[in-house]
């Protein structure tokens, strides 16, 4: 960028420009002022002209002094003029130089961030950008800047992580569909049976593929991006438990509650996803006579949603790992329930989303509690 194009030579233009007018305003003032009191005759001789002729000549002296006084003002006027004119240029580089060193000051900060700009890359997303002063429009420019950064940070790192999963988790079904047809092309003695299983498999792998995109889809999605409103915790809770009816008609799910109408602040259908799978993990490990049973208390604006089993429970040392992606506690107890291992992970992130607190607890063989904070608008029974 041309320097007579930036900023910092604008600001030190306008600066110098101002300086200059002040300085010679100033200057031309003290030469009116100056020339204005000089042209003024003193008060001893401005009383010549009253004394009488016989008295004139022993004055005469005085005049010559008026004279000599006249001159020097006359004098001195003119090196006042003389030393204002010579003032102007030094002036000028001076209110010029100081102007520029005056805007280098003010805009290091913005230097510095241009630099910080031209450095970003994919690698630094993120990188938080230090200033003196926070309180200035460079602060808020920064702030504004350094917000952006983590927006395109998490942007990023969704991406980043989204093609990886996909990539990783999308091999087994597509090497089971590929595998079905294969079988299907290369048999030319496959029976009508054996051909609707194959197809049953390749369908089958189909559909766990579009619910793993979407859930992958859905771990990625930033928080920005999640829209809030004030909505039904209770209604939650019932629509989770509905779902989960759904695929296990024949399972226990209780639901304890003195309430009718909790709000909260909140996106219904993630917080219905996150329970729904909460529940149907409960379902899933605990024994079919032993009933699910789903808590909600309230008090002091926070509620507490508690997910309760007695099933095989999960030891100690694995419960931290129970919400990373694609984590299986039990391999062999997985391969018979099915599913990626994303179903907690996806309930973690969405309880995130909403700044709510998710805390597993567990009795190996002796059942696990899921429980949920969430902060709580306002409590209403609506009767």
């Amino acid at each position: 960028m041309k320097f007579y194009k930036s900023l910092k030579f604008k600001l030190t233009a306008w600066y110098s420009a101002l300086l200059f007018i002040l300085s010679v305003t100033l200057l031309v003032s003290i030469n009116i002022i100056m020339n204005s009191y000089y042209s003024r005759e003193p008060h001893r001789f401005s009383q010549l002209q009253q004394i009488p002729d016989f008295a004139k000549d022993w004055i005469t002296l005085d005049l010559k002094r008026k004279k000599m006084i006249e001159d020097i003002r006359q004098n001195d006027l003119h090196n006042i003029r003389k030393t204002s004119l010579f003032m102007v240029i030094p002036l000028l580089i001076t209110s010029f130089g100081g102007g520029l060193l005056i805007a280098e000051q003010m805009l290091k900060p913005v230097n510095k961030l241009i630099s910080a700009t031209q450095k970003l890359t994919s690698q630094n997303l993120g990188d938080i950008f230090q200033i003196e002063t926070e309180d200035d429009e460079l602060g808020v420019l920064t702030n504004n800047f350094n917000a952006m950064s983590q927006r395109l940070k998490q942007s990023f790192d969704a991406q980043k992580e989204f093609t990886a999963n996909a990539s990783h988790e999308l091999k087994t079904p597509l090497t089971i569909i590929q595998s079905a047809l294969d079988s299907a092309l290369e048999d030319k003695k496959i029976t009508q049976t054996e051909l609707v299983d194959l197809i049953k498999k390749a369908s089958n792998s189909t559909k766990d593929m579009t619910k793993l995109i979407n859930n992958l889809l859905l771990l990625a999605t930033p928080e920005n991006e999640v829209e809030m409103v004030d909505t039904n915790l209770v209604k939650i809770l019932k629509d989770s438990i509905s779902n989960v009816k759904m695929i296990f008609p024949n399972r226990e799910i209780v639901l304890q509650t003195v309430h009718k109408y909790i709000v909260i602040n909140g996106n219904s259908t993630l917080l219905t996803r996150a329970i729904t799978n909460i529940i149907e993990n409960a379902v899933k490990y605990s024994p079919e006579d032993k009933p699910i049973k789903v808590i909600c208390k309230h008090k002091d604006n926070t509620s507490r949603v508690s997910i309760v089993d007695k099933g095989i429970g999960i030891k100690k040392d694995k419960i931290n790992k129970l919400t990373k992606r694609f984590y299986r506690a039990d391999e062999s107890r997985s391969k018979k329930t099915g599913g990626y291992g994303l179903g907690l992970s996806i309930a973690k992130k969405i309880i995130d989303l909403h700044h709510a607190k998710l805390k597993i607890s567990s009795t190996y063989k002796n059942g696990t509690s899921v429980l949920i904070t969430l902060h709580t608008i306002q409590k209403k029974d609506m009767r």
